[in-house]
């Protein structure tokens, strides 16, 4: 804030030096721009912006959430476990063996879940969080706003107190 009331009057200065290019403003138009072009403004409005994406992003959350996979498989040498073929058929002959495999060799999973938040107490805070960090981003822009007014304010009438003064210094220097 400093440096900004210090280039405002470095401005002010160099406008009342030449005449050549001076340009008048009037408080409310000083105010106006300093409104417009200050950073703090600037970076408070991205704040309002944030507040908002992060409403949305936490309200998401509660939203019915779906998601579906697909994976494939392919084995070329599919594994094979031997057992005894009377386990399976009783009446296989003695001594004859079964072959198991122990997986396909193309293989397709396809798998769909829905899920809806019913309540959450977390939620529900994270929610009003959201909306309480949204107003204080909103009041902040606000303070800013005033802050700013008030230092231009400030500024202002101190360069004007700045030119009376250097009248009022002709004046006495014509006087002596």
């Amino acid at each position: 804030m400093i440096k900004f009331n210090l280039l405002l009057i470095i401005f002010a200065f160099y406008i009342s030096f030449d005449d050549a290019k001076a340009q008048k403003f009037s408080l409310l138009e000083t105010q106006n721009f300093a409104v417009e072009n200050h950073s703090d403004i600037k970076n408070s409005k991205l704040d309002i912006e944030i507040a908002k994406k992060k409403i949305w992003e936490t309200t998401a959350i509660g939203l019915p959430q779906f998601t579906a996979k697909i994976a494939y498989t392919y084995m070329p040498e599919v594994a094979v476990m031997e057992m005894p073929a009377s386990m399976f058929d009783p009446n296989a002959p003695a001594g004859a063996i079964a072959e198991i495999p122990m997986g396909l060799k193309n293989n397709t999973t396809i798998d769909f879940t829905l899920s809806q938040l019913i309540f959450s107490g977390e939620y529900l805070v994270g929610l009003q969080a959201s909306k309480t960090f949204s107003q204080v981003s909103e009041k902040n822009l606000i303070k800013t706003k005033l802050e700013i007014k008030s230092n231009v304010t400030e500024t202002y009438y101190l360069v004007l107190v700045v030119k009376e003064n250097k009248k009022i210094l002709i004046n006495s220097l014509d006087v002596l």
